[in-house]
């Protein structure tokens, strides 16, 4: 089977835009790092979560996920000593199976934190992610953690969609 050239990207914060998260603008390193992170957290005990960084007094930042079949729910959280402020949840969806479970979680979190979701905002095909800033993360953060965020989803995305062999480790 041929992996896709693109991944759909809804940003929930932004009322549901839609872009396009292509293969060729991810390198192969980073999606291996992202693939290091996921299994970290996959063979992480309950509530314990996964520095991103290498240097976290640097770039305190945290992974927690939940994985099931071919979703994936992750929340990327900024932490200050034992403070631990959710910055952001990415979703995807690596088939149409899981799609509907996995979108419903993640438009059930935007209305819950009160992001105004469109009416007729309709799950992409799969493959998808769908993003969540958290209210407040940019308060809670230097501002160079949104840039990141962005780069972080697509890294995080392409690791969770791509097969493992595909790349090196």
């Amino acid at each position: 089977m041929r992996p896709p050239a693109y991944i759909t990207k809804v940003d929930l914060l932004d009322g549901g835009d839609v872009s396009r998260l292509y293969r060729r603008n991810v390198d192969d390193q980073s999606i291996g790092e992202a693939q290091r992170l996921l299994r970290a957290a996959s063979e992480a005990e309950p509530n314990e979560k996964i520095p991103i960084a290498s240097a976290p007094e640097i770039f305190p930042c945290e992974l927690h996920t939940a994985a099931s079949g071919g979703s994936l729910l992750a929340t990327i959280s900024w932490c200050e000593g034992k403070r631990h402020r959710p910055l952001a949840t990415i979703a995807v969806a690596r088939k149409s199976q899981v799609g509907p479970r996995v979108w419903g979680d993640v438009i059930h979190l935007a209305n819950t934190i009160g992001l105004p979701i469109p009416s007729g905002l309709e799950r992409p095909g799969a493959p998808w992610c769908a993003v969540v800033i958290h209210p407040g993360s940019d308060l809670l953060s230097p501002p160079f953690v949104t840039g990141w965020i962005d780069r972080f989803t697509a890294e995080l995305a392409w690791g969770w969609v791509t097969p493992a062999t595909t790349h090196p480790k």
